[in-house]
Parts: C-alpha cells; sequence; structure tokens
C-alpha cells in the first residue's frame, strides 16, 4: 500500500466518513435547506445504524468470540506442554483476541498454531501471526508439506485425513480434529531450516 514513503498507493473510499460525505448535495444537485436537511437526516440514519450494529457487535459476539478464546488459551498447556497449540472447537474471530489475551496472560509470542473448526467436516491449522493484521507467523508449517492435498500430503506427513496445505504454509486443512492436532503437533516441532 505505501512504499518507503510519500503517498498512499491506494485510497480506501467506502468508510464511513466517506459514506457519509457522499451524501452532500453535488454541485449539479438542486441546491437548498430542504435538500440540506433531508440529506443530513439520510447521514444521520447511516450513522445510526452503524452504531447501533457496532454496540451489538461489541457486546454480543465479540465478548463471546474474546472469552471463547480466553477459554482456549486457558486450554493450551493440556493440549501440548508448550502451550503453542490452541483449539477451537468452531471458528471465531481470533486473531486480535489471542494477541491482547496474551499480554494479559503473560505469554506473548507463544501460541503458534490455531486448530480451529472450519465446517462440519473439515478443521483447520492456522499460523498464529507475529500481529493481527500481518501475514508474517510465527510459525508455519513443514515446507515438504506445503502445496500438497489429499492422498499425497497425508504420505507425506504420515496422518491420515489430511485436506491440504497452502503453498506458504500458514494454514492446512484436515477432514478430522484428531489429523488437525495431528497435524498440529508435528508443526510444531518441525524445525525450519
Amino acid at each position: 500500500m505505501y512504499e518507503n514513503v510519500g503517498e498512499p498507493l491506494y485510497k480506501i473510499s467506502t468508510h464511513l466518513a466517506s459514506r457519509v460525505h457522499r451524501l452532500n448535495p453535488s454541485w449539479e444537485d438542486e441546491q437548498g435547506c430542504v435538500i440540506e436537511q433531508k440529506r443530513f437526516e439520510l447521514a444521520l440514519e447511516l450513522v445510526g445504524k452503524e452504531f447501533v450494529e457496532n454496540v451489538l457487535d461489541m457486546a454480543g459476539s465479540w465478548i463471546r468470540a474474546r472469552e471463547y478464546v480466553r477459554e482456549a488459551l486457558e486450554q493450551a498447556k493440556s493440549i501440548h506442554k508448550t502451550g503453542e497449540i490452541l483449539i477451537l472447537e468452531r471458528f471465531c474471530p481470533w486473531k486480535e483476541h489471542l494477541s491482547d489475551l496474551e499480554k494479559e496472560y503473560n505469554v506473548v509470542g507463544i501460541p503458534k498454531l490455531v486448530i480451529f473448526s472450519e465446517k462440519e467436516q473439515s478443521w483447520r491449522v492456522a499460523g498464529v501471526p507475529v500481529s493481527p493484521s500481518s501475514f508474517l507467523g510465527r510459525k508455519f508449517l513443514p515446507q515438504p508439506w506445503r502445496g500438497l492435498r489429499d492422498e499425497e500430503l497425508s504420505t507425506t506427513a504420515n496422518i491420515p485425513d489430511l485436506i491440504f496445505v497452502h503453498s506458504t504454509g500458514f494454514i492446512g486443512g484436515a477432514k478430522t480434529k484428531e489429523a488437525a492436532l495431528a497435524m498440529a503437533m508435528k508443526g510444531v516441532q518441525w524445525k525450519d531450516d
């Protein structure tokens, strides 16, 4: 998005402020207090809905996800003695919560892989990013597995029921929780070259 310094290469024009700004009458529109008032009321409605949705999300889903990640972090050492593997029985937004909770629990940098249910029939093993928005991970799945699928992957990893490992190793999939756990266990033990 940015080169060394200077202007951004891309501008995001869909944030709330830009959406409100677009409600202003254009130079070609009819002008006047009545029109400005109607547009202002539309802006109030837009911002009000956005505010209510955010409050409801924070009060509900966001807090529940945080507690769910907290429970997984508290159980991490029962999964692997190092605390490097977390299991979420179902997916939730976890990256930002884990980053915050690591500080609270004084375990910054320790969790390496998170296992979560993707759908009823599959599980994922994802590398924990160095920061919530980063593409750089603390740990990637082993190099020999990357880009492989299905039987070839299961044979190479010596773990049945594997589905895939992304070519960069940041995520992998398995048909069962047991296969995902085996993938994560081998993953944390793998020493990168």
